[in-house]
């Protein structure tokens, strides 16, 4: 189904394409320091860092609750649009026999590309849930070599 037009209360604006972004904190870190993630519930698809150890604290966007509406997606409706993994896709892979979120990532591609999963976890883990399976969100990888924290906070204002 192609896009023609957003229709608002007020006007309609003439498209053939629509790109929505959602804020997925970073939360990569708090995950690696021993945090448990969570899928927000009765949001929209956010991974949420949850049980922090208690030498861990959150600060910024990190720290946020988002609270907003919910989505819905259809079988050709994009989960991950850096590797072109549609809801179909993950449906297929939940059919197949696969339960797990890390088994399904590696058959479909979900998660892998450029963004790592920052953009499309939550919208992957939704729909995998939706579909049986738990929504566990992904095991953090280590840094492939020591990283120093003040090269990550480059630009943060405390």
């Amino acid at each position: 189904m192609a896009v023609e037009a957003i229709e608002f209360e007020r006007h309609t604006i003439d498209c053939d394409i629509l790109a929505l972004a959602l804020d997925q904190p970073a939360i990569e870190l708090a995950l690696l320091a021993g945090s448990r993630g969570l899928l927000g519930p009765g949001t929209m698809p956010v991974v949420l860092p949850e049980e922090l150890p208690a030498w861990v604290e959150l600060r910024g966007r990190a720290a946020a609750r988002p609270e907003l509406p919910g989505c819905t997606t259809n079988l050709d409706a994009f989960a991950c649009t850096c590797e072109d993994v549609r809801i179909r896709d993950l449906e297929a892979a939940v059919a197949s026999g696969l339960r797990d979120v890390e088994l399904i990532k590696r058959r479909t591609g979900a998660m892998t590309g450029s963004c790592q999963g920052k953009i499309c976890q939550g919208t992957v883990l939704t729909a995998l849930r939706d579909l049986g399976v738990e929504p566990r969100p992904m095991t953090p990888r280590p840094f492939a070599r020591p990283t120093r924290l003040a090269d990550l906070a480059c630009g943060y204002d405390a």
